[in-house]
Formats: structure tokens, sequence, C-alpha cells
């Protein structure tokens, strides 16, 4: 999923139009756009620029806060869609720049910096796979480390309180959104509603100890058979500032996997002259994420995954 940042916008959204693998002219496209809680962004059959070489470009608002986005890309002449889906985060790990200038190497002497050619690597490919490791860190530790959108549907219980991890993180369409740090670090409430209604947010509370969501004035109706998730929760999860150098972190493994190693990643150790090298290796009896030592020791200092047995 791309992901661009929330509060920076206006964004120019460019989308390509391939048909049989080559990027063409259809004539018009319109665009619509919805949030992850099925909001209109953007009304559908607006219309988008043809830039005559099958691209086709939408200039998008600024959009204030974390969110999950759907575009519906449309052909006026045959109706036909494309649907793509774009993160709004409230942080990066890195930038592009920070990653261009990142001197991976411990050889003080080495004018070698990894990432430093655009050529090589073009923002576009760091951007990729930074989006990627958000989700990597994300899934290892059980904590977001940048605000993200979460939106929960949970089924209600007649009482005061109730349990987000009871819900179902997912858009209003019903497409799962993987949040494994769904419950860690909840910011910003930016929507409840019961049964269809919207609470007043001053109303709800989030214990974050216990993740519970409290209604200091009223109850949370039971759900019925129909509509056992009448309960819906949108919020801003995740660390508003860069903590504990996962910064660093990103970048090392930034590193590690777009710049190629002298080494076949299958390799479990090597002859030199200075005797046997041992590498590490994902997996195995100590459960390593990745290959190299610093980041695995990271990682398991900040697991905050609960075990479930």
């Amino acid at each position: 999923m791309t992901q661009l940042l929330a509060a920076a916008g206006p964004y120019s959204i460019v989308k390509s139009w391939y048909l049989d693998g080559t990027a063409t002219d259809v004539g018009a496209v319109t665009v619509g756009v919805t949030d992850g809680n099925g909001s209109v962004v953007v009304a559908s059959a607006t219309a988008t620029t043809n830039n005559t070489d099958g691209t086709y470009t939408y200039s998008l608002a600024d959009q204030a806060s974390p969110n999950v986005l759907t575009f519906t890309w449309t052909r006026t002449d045959t109706g036909a869609d494309l649907v793509d889906r774009v993160e709004l985060v409230g942080n990066w790990l890195f930038t592009e720049s920070q990653a261009r200038s990142f001197a991976g190497k411990a050889d003080a002497t080495s004018a070698l910096i990894p990432l430093k050619s655009a050529d090589e690597y073009p923002d576009a490919v760091i951007a990729d796979e930074r989006t990627r490791l958000t989700d990597d860190l994300e899934q290892w530790t059980g904590r977001g480390f940048i605000p993200r959108y979460a939106r929960l549907d949970i089924p209600g219980n007649g009482r005061s309180v109730l349990s987000l991890s009871d819900g179902v993180c997912r858009t209003s369409d019903g497409y799962t959104l993987h949040r494994p740090g769904k419950t860690n670090d909840i910011g910003v409430l930016l929507s409840v509603t019961v049964g269809g209604t919207a609470a007043t947010l001053s109303e709800i509370k989030i214990d974050p100890t216990r993740n519970h969501l409290i209604h200091t004035t009223g109850f949370f109706t039971a759900a019925a058979i129909t509509t056992p998730f009448n309960v819906v929760v949108e919020y801003v999860y995740g660390l508003p500032y860069l903590v504990d150098g996962v910064d660093r972190i990103a970048l090392k493994l930034l590193v590690d996997r777009l710049v190629p190693s002298a080494w076949p990643d299958k390799a479990l150790s090597a002859d030199t002259e200075y005797g046997t090298t041992r590498f590490i290796q994902p997996g195995g009896p100590m459960n390593n994420r990745t290959r190299i030592a610093e980041v695995n020791d990271w990682v398991n200092t900040h697991n905050m995954k609960i075990l479930v047995g």
C-alpha cells in the first residue's frame, strides 16, 4: 500500500492505466475517493488530468489526519474501474534524504555511502521498502512506531465498557487492516458510532492500560444477531515521534535489503584467510528476524506482543 504523509498536502496522485502490460491512453478517466470509514473525500466521477501517455493525475487536497483512502479510477467510455489504496501516516521512519546519507559501513575510511546513487536506488524504491519496513517492525514488536489509522468493529455488550481487543480491525468495506500494534499508544479518537449513531467524543474515553473503550454517560448497546458489530471506533495509534533508535534500525534494514551482498542469501558460513565466518540467518533456534545482530537484539528488547495460549 502506498503511504503519504498526513498534513503535508496537497498530493499529486498519478495513476497508470495498463492494457496488456502497457500504459495506454484510454481517454477520459474520473476518480472518486473514500476514507477508511466509507465517508466521501472526493465525489465519484471527478475529472482527472489525462497526460496522454497512459497516466492520469489528480491533485488531492491536504488530509489532516492518518487514514486509509480508497481511490476508484473509472474509464468514462467503458465504465471499467481500477482501485488503489493509499495510507496516510503521521510520520516517516526515515526520509529518502536520510536514506541516501546513511553510512551503513563500519569502515570510517570508506567514502562509500550505500544508497547515495539516485540512479541505482530511486526515491520510489526507497519509499516502497520503507512501507514494508513499517509493517515488519510493527508485526515483529506489536507496537506502532509512527502514527497510523485504525478502525475497529466491536460487538456492543449493553455496558459502559468495551474491550478494544475484541474488535476486528478493518475498513468500512470489510477489508482487513494489518495492525498488530493497534491497541498500543492510542493517541486520538476520530469517531465512535453505536448502532449507526455518532457518539459525542467528549463522552468516550480510552483506558490505555487495559485497552478499554469507556462510555462515561451511557452504554454501548448490545449487538443483535443481524448486526453483530454495532460499535465502530476510529482512532490514531502509534508514537508521535521516533524513539529508541527505531530510525537507525529501519535504515540498517533498508541497506541490508536493497544493497546486494557478496554472499548468497542462503550462505551459512564462509572460509576466509582469517578462518571461518558464520552468518546469522533469519529464524532458527534464536528466532532471528534478520541477518543483522544489532537489529535482532533491538527487536527482542522492544517486543510488546502478548502471547496467547
